[in-house]
């Protein structure tokens, strides 16, 4: 509904530049006194609104709705009565005071007149907070309102709510109302959807207090109405979800308006050892074309004069760039695909997106391509489907509705913007209120201009026969049909059997066939029989459900489904990929769809997913049936290779990787490079997924020495990698003698100093004993507190504890992270403290932070007994620091101070760092958050940079970002390395209140140090 902060890229491309001229005549405009801007405009009357749209020839735009009858709206959803709901997110953009009730509500609105104008409204539930929408269930209504999902009901007719039920309990509520859960949609598979935006949360039932809670980081929501089940869904929609007449989910996101879920959630997690990564497909990128919006209005005075001062550090400090203002998404919202019939048939399956901060309505088309779609605007002049010179118009949603139309929900405020994205004192200034507006809202229908006016919006399904809803699943509007189904699951009248199955074998619609089809499933009565002939439907779309639905019924039908395998239309084949999965001895129809598919990263995916633990027959029918796959290393295939290997690494058969290391060894077929380190860093990566040392594999010392002593640089660092893993004593030989080679690169010692975790403790605990002297450099130093870590000895401590006096500050740091990985060691590391062994000012502040946060309750309380007086209080040091604000700072000075101290961790415009977030964007905020932001990091952690803490089942203690997952593992990227551990190993995990970028950075930076590195931030980095 609006960007949480307009980065630096959301203008960085097209769009309109800000004159010089322009920008001085509106800085003389604002000398005084609140600033009212060329572009800023008074609010319209509805009906005045209606006549300034401009919508695309043949249509015309209708109020259905409007204040008082309705304020702030977010989501509507008409009932089978034809009446409307309304969450009315009222509270938008701050929740409530403590001690005060939120103000959101649900609004339930009547035509009493059939005029099609909602002039009766109730409020059905109040002091909800930031509801965000709504979805008809059983005469009630589910909604979204964080940290919960209700149901509410009205039970004595009266339009008020007398049942509040909470059926979940856990979703993210400490970010911005819109990023919180939203969007509940009905699907065609008989499970209600909900989008997520990417947060957190692990996800209770009151209902059912015995079931353990669902973790759903990073992804959407589904349950089940009628079962109670409940569980993560595949991607991460921001505002606004929707589903095509054939069970396909879209969403949007701010600055990418379009994006499709690919893979359902459920086919990854069945391969314990395959992370896939993001399950969406962006439709459009955010520089591309398509992504240019044509608006009517002019950028408002705050955005302007943003852009302005942005623009003039640019200029002050000598950066060669321009501060683009307008012209691409950038608050994207509530992508609804329309399945209506009264528009022109061409207009079906179209996907409506809003973009409130450009006041418009982008309509897009949709293309096929292979498992997924392509997205293009549907007009190729430069201009909308819908516009207005109105900058109050905030189109925040859209849906089908009983009469054919498309309803367009418009929460109409003056400002939708995160608040904190804009200096503080141009608010003041301009005096914004966020609230101007709270008062009104409009609900329109968009009409064909020679559509029909007199549908009614009483649909008559409220008191349908079960025979009249099953005959409606052939109605050609798509709102009668997702209802009549949506009623039929209710009710579970077993007297639609006979109808449906009926109607599934014989109806002309597809989408009737369809729906009967599902709505058996929902009922409990689909058979094998009906499945059977769905698979074979001249419509490519039934068949691909009916792959879906056959597997409900495996292996009875897996003869038939196997026809599937060279079906002509792509997401048919998609679809049996990813079912094959649930076959047995799968490989014979794996290889040839892989020789196929390989180069397609979402089929690739899919085929990943199928491989279980077949991967080495996989491998062997690629090499002797599928010879041309080999012919050539493209990316795509190699990265097919790799993965591979690494599933057949992880599975940690001795026979299986001692098969596949002669495979790579002497496959005339693998004698390419490429292949061979894609195979070998595979090899590596799967290996450490379990992350023991010391695999004895036969055939391993031979085939991968020879690897580690190839002339190609790839396949040697490939093999090295692996090598760690394995029981190779040459390879521990030749390390040791590397490490201690002073002839050779600091790098080369490094790679060696690591490579000796492969090796037994007895064996390389002398060499690397050695390396931990005043003498040897830091880096080799650093790499030998890494690789001592990796051992169980008890004396380990005490090796890495003995040099500390002479250890630099960041081998201090790797040595205190290494004591903090064990209880013991911890233990260890608070008692050198206590004896003054270590003294407490030479142990960095992130290491004191983390101590005092330790897992462990005992060590805990000692270190915060220990180190009470070197943790700062973070309110004393923000006051003791607050002089910097007004300190001029030095640009020089402060990419210095970055450089030492920041950039390790973070990369400036939109470069990718190991575990900090990059600062494209930082100059949106004002000195003051950057300050506290710096000295504070713990207050507002963003939650893709949540620090996750793992103690596995013998004690060791693991953080870092959440880097992957699969159903076997966990995946915790840390500073120095990533750490994968075992699911069964892990005894508990959570997410820490302390940030990977603890307090304390004021140990190491004055104020006027401070004021200079937010001078270089603001300045453009």
């Amino acid at each position: 509904m609006k960007t949480l902060c307009d980065t630096l890229d959301d203008f960085s491309a097209a769009g309109r530049v800000v004159s010089l001229a322009l920008l001085l005549l509106l800085a003389s405009c604002g000398s005084s006194g609140p600033t009212k801007g060329p572009y800023d405009s008074d609010p319209l009357t509805p009906e005045q609104a209606v006549d300034a749209f401009q919508i695309e020839p043949g249509f015309r735009i209708e109020i259905v709705a409007a204040e008082p009858q309705v304020t702030d709206p977010v989501d509507i959803a008409f009932d089978e009565n034809g009446d409307l709901w309304v969450a009315e997110m009222r509270d938008y953009p701050y929740d409530p005071a403590e001690g005060e009730p939120p103000r959101s509500r649900i609004s339930f609105l009547q035509d009493q007149d059939g005029d099609g104008r909602y002039e009766t409204a109730t409020v059905f539930a109040d002091n909800l907070l930031q509801v965000s929408t709504v979805l008809p269930w059983k005469g009630g209504i589910f909604a979204a309102a964080a940290p919960d999902i209700l149901y509410l009901k009205d039970t004595d007719g009266d339009h008020k709510a007398d049942i509040k039920d909470v059926w979940f309990t856990g979703f993210q509520e400490d970010v911005t109302p819109e990023a919180r859960i939203n969007s509940l949609r009905y699907g065609i598979d008989n499970w209600i959807y909900g989008a997520n935006a990417g947060r957190t949360g692990t996800i209770t039932s009151p209902r059912r207090p015995g079931k353990a809670g669902v973790a759903v980081r990073g992804r959407d929501f589904r349950f089940h109405p009628g079962t109670g089940a409940w569980g993560p869904a595949a991607g991460s929609v921001q505002y606004g979800m929707s589903f095509d007449e054939w069970g396909q989910r879209f969403g949007s996101r701010n600055t990418i308006f379009l994006i499709h879920a690919v893979l359902p959630a459920k086919y990854p997690l069945r391969n314990r050892f395959f992370s896939p990564g993001s399950p969406m497909q962006f439709l459009v990128e955010h520089d591309d074309e398509e992504n240019k919006i044509y608006p009517l209005t002019e950028p408002q005075q705050w955005r302007i004069e943003r852009t302005q001062a942005r623009q003039k550090r640019y200029d002050e400090t000598n950066l060669n760039r321009v501060e683009h203002l307008w012209g691409r998404f950038s608050a994207a919202t509530g992508a609804t695909v329309y399945v209506g019939d009264s528009f022109p048939p061409e207009y079906v399956g179209n996907v409506f997106v809003g973009e409130v901060n450009g006041n418009l309505v982008r309509r897009n088309v949709l293309t096929q391509d292979g498992a997924t779609f392509r997205a293009h605007g549907a007009v190729d002049e430069d201009r909308e489907f819908l516009a207005v010179k109105d900058s109050w118009f905030s189109p925040a949603n859209f849906v089908n509705a009983p009469d054919g139309h498309l309803y367009l929900v418009d929460f109409y405020r003056e400002y939708i913007e995160e608040p904190l994205s804009i200096p503080m004192a141009l608010q003041e200034r301009l005096q914004m209120d966020f609230y101007r507006g709270t008062d009104k809202g409009r609900i329109y229908r968009i009409v064909p201009e020679n559509g029909r006016t007199d549908r009614s919006l009483k649909s008559g399904l409220d008191e349908a026969t079960t025979a009249e809803l099953a005959a409606t699943l052939e109605h050609a509007n798509g709102w009668h049909r997702r209802t009549a189904h949506r009623l039929l699951v209710e009710k579970q009248d077993q007297a639609a059997v006979p109808l449906l199955k009926t109607m599934a074998a014989e109806s002309e619609s597809p989408q009737g066939r369809l729906h009967a089809l599902w709505v058996l499933e929902g009922l409990g009565a689909l058979e094998p029989a009906l499945v059977r002939l769905a698979l074979s439907d001249e419509h490519p779309r039934i068949r691909e459900n009916a792959i879906k639905m056959a597997e409900a019924f495996l292996p009875e039908l897996a003869n038939v489904l196997m026809a599937r395998q060279r079906d002509e239309d792509p997401r048919v084949r998609f679809q049996f990929i990813l079912t094959l999965g649930l076959l047995p001895s799968n490989h014979r129809a794996l290889a040839p769809l892989i020789a196929e598919h390989a180069e397609d990263k979402w089929f690739r995916k899919a085929l990943l997913s199928s491989v279980g633990r077949g991967g080495m027959r996989v491998l062997n029918r690629l090499l002797t049936r599928h010879a041309g796959f080999f012919n050539e290393p493209t990316e795509g295939k190699r990265e097919f290779l790799r993965e591979l290997s690494a599933i057949i690494a992880a599975h940690r058969s001795s026979r299986e990787i001692s098969l596949f290391l002669i495979t790579v060894d002497g496959s005339r077929r693998l004698e390419n490079a490429a292949w061979r380190s894609a195979a070998l860093s595979g090899l590596a990566k799967g290996l450490a997924i379990d992350g023991s040392r010391g695999f004895r594999i036969p055939a391993a010392e031979q085939v991968v020495m020879k690897f580690v002593r190839f002339s190609d640089p790839e396949v040697r660092d490939a093999a090295r990698e692996a090598a760690r893993y394995l029981h190779l004593p040459e390879f521990v030989r030749q390390s040791r003698r590397e490490v201690a080679d002073a002839e050779l690169s600091i790098e080369e010692r490094v790679r060696a100093a690591e490579a000796l975790r492969a090796g037994s403790y007895a064996a390389v605990a002398p060499v690397l004993r050695e390396m931990l002297t005043s003498l040897a450099p830091q880096a080799l130093q650093s790499a030998a507190v890494g690789t001592l870590a990796q051992f169980d000895e008890e004396d380990v401590a005490e090796l890495l504890l003995a040099g500390w006096s002479g250890y630099g500050p960041p081998v201090r740091e790797r040595v205190a992270q290494a004591m903090m990985r064990r209880r013991d060691r911890a233990a260890a590391f608070l008692d050198a403290i206590e004896a003054d062994r270590v003294a407490v000012e030479t142990v960095d502040a992130v290491s004191r932070i983390r101590l005092t946060q330790y897992p462990d309750d005992t060590l805990r309380q000692r270190a915060e007994k220990l180190l009470a007086a070197q943790v700062s209080d973070r309110a004393e040091v923000l006051a003791a620091y607050a002089d910097a604000v007004s300190l001029k700072g030095d640009l020089d000075h402060g990419r210095a101070v970055f450089e030492e101290h920041c950039a390790e961790c973070h990369q400036p415009q939109g470069q990718r760092a190991r575990i900090g977030p990059n600062l494209s964007g930082v100059n949106n905020k004002t000195r003051e958050q950057l300050i506290e932001s710096i000295l504070d990091p713990s207050r507002d952690i963003r939650p893709n940079y949540a620090n996750y803490v793992v103690v596995d089942k013998v004690g060791r203690i693991y953080d870092g970002l959440l880097a992957g997952e699969t159903a076997e593992a966990v995946r915790l990227r840390g500073e120095y390395e990533d750490q994968t551990i075992l699911r069964k190993n892990i005894a508990e995990m959570r997410t820490s209140t302390v940030s990977l970028m603890p307090d304390g950075l004021e140990e190491d930076l004055s104020p006027q140090d401070l004021a200079d590195v937010i001078e270089y931030m603001r300045a453009g980095l």
